[in-house]
């Protein structure tokens, strides 16, 4: 993750930011910092200007689920043919205590910002070699209460890079994001340009070993015009730590950390996105199938099954 902040500040500069107490955001960086969804962890975060930690992973939607893992498959596993087509998708749920049509708070109760959700990811990809793919996605929200409402998100394209540093132990992967801000709300905080870089280092023990650490970490820049508004610097950092239970069960443990840099705002001034942690469980049902049910914990805020959401993580190779 050295290499995915040391393009943006010089040394020692990361020592001068200050960071607010903002409230954590919401989870979904890493199909997305697929967004500072924000973002996005997990989500987030997927979306698109700002993830939340899981969607962070995916938007701001790059903070909610490991969406980074997912979508590191779809480079490693598509060898069938070159050219493949991926459904990625992150069910935000309800508390786990008092099930509403809201997401819980930090602090325990709904939060009326954020109802229940599905953000999902379509990627069409094509593969150039076992180690350079490059690939369009389409992000769009399910909103199943309030109306049933169904929402585009500005589309990106990606070129990635696969085994940049590999051993036994070691496997190194990068990609380049350009994101299209064509929707109403880009358009509103007008956006004029969106750039994402991407990163997952996965470590094994050993050739043996059940357990593996992934570090996913993301680093997007918005452009804005002259009316501009929003975050323009996202920056998502998370590990996750692997149990391999049986060749298709592994239990997870996800760590989402984001701090952006809003823009108009002094140079070094950072706020947090929050944190989650995430413990889950990975299901191969098929070996293009994937069910990824997960709990969402503020570790910051109110720690109880009030604060404490259910998610749901769904990959499907479809081509």
């Amino acid at each position: 993750m050295v290499a995915l902040f040391g393009g943006l500040m010089a040394p020692g500069e990361l020592a001068l930011a200050q960071f607010s107490e903002d409230p954590p955001i919401e989870e979904d960086v890493i199909e997305g910092m697929d967004t500072a969804e924000a973002p996005n962890a997990g989500d987030a975060v997927e979306d698109e200007a700002v993830p939340s930690l899981t969607e962070l992973a995916s938007v701001n939607s790059a903070f909610q689920a490991p969406s980074g893992s997912s979508e590191f498959n779809e480079a490693k596993d598509s060898t069938h043919s070159p050219i493949w087509l991926n459904h990625y998708s992150i069910l935000y749920g309800p508390s786990v205590r008092n099930p509403k049509s809201f997401q819980p708070s930090p602090k325990g109760g709904p939060d009326r910002e954020r109802p229940v959700l599905v953000r999902n990811h379509l990627t069409l990809g094509y593969d150039f070699s076992e180690t350079l793919l490059i690939a369009g996605t389409l992000p769009f929200t399910w909103i199943p209460v309030q109306g049933h409402r169904l929402e585009v998100m500005d589309p990106y394209v990606r070129v990635g890079l696969d085994h940049i540093l590999q051993n036994d132990y070691l496997n190194y992967y990068v990609d380049l994001r350009v994101h299209f801000p064509v929707t109403r709300e880009s358009r509103d905080q007008d956006m004029l340009a969106a750039f994402q870089m991407f990163q997952i280092l996965t470590l094994v023990p050993g050739s043996n070993s059940s357990l593996s650490l992934d570090l996913f970490g993301s680093a997007r820049t918005n452009f804005f015009g002259k009316q501009g508004s929003g975050a323009d610097l996202e920056l998502y950092l998370a590990p996750q730590l692997n149990y391999q239970m049986t060749s298709t069960v592994a239990l997870t443990v996800l760590y989402e950390m984001g701090a952006s840099h809003w823009f108009g705002e002094k140079p070094f001034v950072f706020h947090s996105d929050g944190t989650d942690l995430e413990p889950g469980l990975s299901w191969d049902v098929t070996p293009k199938f994937n069910l990824h049910p997960y709990l969402n914990i503020f570790p910051s805020g109110k720690v109880s099954w009030d604060s404490t959401s259910v998610g749901l993580m769904m990959n499907w190779k479809m081509l």
